[in-house]
């Protein structure tokens, strides 16, 4: 009975509410700076895991991160039907607009 109790108390103070999904307007505010740690790691995170599905972002080889970055936040910035998209479903889409796979873009990890 004790068992039983304890976990209702627990629950009791400390409501388990949803996780809230992170979408792009949420995207947009982390990397108001782009050189922030949670925005760049963001992208990794999110590269890493396309790499892990056999997938990538295609880009210049010879642009930055932070540039790669700028461009995408702003993609989405100027795009505000977006906002509501999942952050990732968001970066896939503005990179795919802005850095379409071809010949002259390549596969690339930051």
């Amino acid at each position: 009975m004790k068992k039983y109790v304890f976990f209702l108390i627990i629950v009791l103070l400390f409501p388990w509410e949803a996780q809230a999904e992170f979408t792009a307007h949420n995207l947009l505010q982390s990397c108001e700076d782009v050189t922030r740690i949670a925005c760049v790691q963001y992208f990794g995170g999110v590269q890493d895991t396309l790499k892990a599905v056999g997938n990538s972002l295609c880009y210049p080889a010879k642009i930055e991160p932070d540039a790669f970055i700028r461009s995408i936040i702003k993609y989405i910035d100027q795009n505000p039907k977006m906002l509501h998209l999942n952050a990732a479903e968001a970066v896939m889409i503005a990179s795919n607009e802005i850095y379409p796979c071809e010949r002259d873009l390549h596969p690339h990890r930051f």
